[in-house]
């Protein structure tokens, strides 16, 4: 993945932001992580990030037991 591609996605988790959804990032390999590192660029304040779509699922579940 090109830093150009990581910037495009950011925009549209924005674009998804502003119509009020929230967004899940997982599942980002080792080499991605290190280029978004290397890169400057922050995925922290765009979405939530997990480790896996289970760690996704699982507090997803978790979080609508409990509402």
């Amino acid at each position: 993945m090109e830093v150009e591609v990581i910037e495009h996605l950011i925009r549209i988790i924005n674009g998804i932001s502003m119509m009020g959804c929230k967004t899940v990032i997982t599942g980002l390999r080792p080499e991605i992580v290190k280029l978004v590192i290397n890169s400057g660029i922050s995925f922290e304040h765009v979405g939530e990030l997990k480790g896996t779509l289970q760690f996704a699922l699982s507090d997803y579940i978790m979080e609508n037991k409990i509402q």
